[in-house]
Parts: C-alpha cells; sequence; structure tokens
C-alpha cells in the first residue's frame, strides 16, 4: 500500500507544563518489564487532545482508517544505551479490546533532545527496514511534539546515548483492514 502522507509530525502542541506533570505522573507509575520500563498512563484532558490530533492526521493525510476509541497510553523511559528494535505496532492486539487491531499510532515526546537527553533519535520505515528504506529520521523532537503514523509502519528508537528519554505512546483501534 502507497501514502502520500505516511505520517505527520505535529511540534510542540502539549505545553512544557503538561508534559512535565506527565513525566511526573509516569515516574510515580513506572515498571519494569525485563526490556523497557513502560508504565500505563491516564490523563483525561491529554486522551482527548491527542485522540482528537490523530483522528484529523487520519483525514488531512488521506488515510481514512475506520477507529473507534484508544487503547491505553503507555510512559516510556528509555535509558542510557536502551533502544527499540525494529517493530510494528499491528502485530499486537490491543489491551483493552483484542478482538479490533492496531490502526494509528502516535508517539509524544516529553521531554527535550540535547537537554535531556542524547541520541535516541526516532525512526519510520516503509516497508522492509532492513532494506535501508527509511521514510524519516527525527533526530530533534522538541518537548511535547506528537508523531501519528499507521501502525503497519516499522519505527525504532536509536540508543540512548545520555539522559533518559520520555515519552508517551499508544494507538487508536479499530476493526481489521478489509
Amino acid at each position: 500500500m502507497h501514502l502520500e502522507y505516511p505520517y505527520s509530525v505535529h511540534h510542540s502542541i502539549i505545553p512544557d507544563n503538561l508534559c512535565d506533570e506527565i513525566i511526573e505522573q509516569g515516574e510515580k507509575l513506572i515498571k519494569w518489564d525485563g526490556l523497557e520500563r513502560r508504565s500505563g498512563i491516564t490523563h483525561g484532558f491529554l486522551m482527548k487532545a491527542i485522540s482528537s490530533i490523530v483522528n484529523t492526521a487520519n483525514e488531512d493525510n488521506g488515510w481514512n482508517y475506520i477507529t473507534e476509541n484508544h487503547d491505553r497510553m503507555y510512559y516510556q523511559k528509555i535509558g542510557w544505551h536502551q533502544y527499540h528494535k525494529w517493530r510494528m505496532n499491528n502485530q499486537s492486539k490491543p489491551t483493552i479490546n483484542p478482538e479490533k487491531m492496531n490502526k494509528i499510532s502516535f508517539m509524544l515526546s516529553l521531554n527535550q533532545v540535547d537537554i535531556d537527553y542524547h541520541g535516541c533519535y526516532f525512526e519510520l520505515a516503509y516497508g522492509a527496514p532492513w532494506t535501508q528504506n527509511y521514510l524519516n529520521r527525527f533526530d530533534e523532537l522538541k518537548k511535547g511534539t506528537l508523531i501519528v503514523f499507521p501502525s503497519f509502519l516499522y519505527y525504532r528508537f536509536s540508543p540512548v546515548m545520555g539522559g533518559d528519554r520520555k515519552i508517551i505512546s499508544g494507538n487508536l483501534i479499530g476493526p481489521a483492514f478489509a
């Protein structure tokens, strides 16, 4: 499937003070699962704001995927030399409704590159990532920036070279693609 607009970036849409509040809440809830530190997080205003932006991106980018609601949002803290390998979010079942599938994914940057952490670039790949067919490498994501992309795209984070990268990630879910 070819997408004319395979992702959208929304710069600094969440104010710094709300990012700090989310980090504070996330740090209290964080758990270590052996691979990464992550925690389900709830924040009514944030959930509504992100869902609204993701739905608008779905329409504006011409994806027009049928979505019904959002799955849980996860606070993640990626520490020194940690990274995420290539993955797609549509390969796993949603937490809140396993009969549905992840359709649109998002990642919200909660802290500032080159101030709070170094490295840990977010990368998206169109097709098999081992072919070096990158869509984009996001080197300088400002605090409060949201990236929205279809859940069938591969993505990863490169290793953190200093500090801790803090993000919120999640998915909008819906019926399986026909």
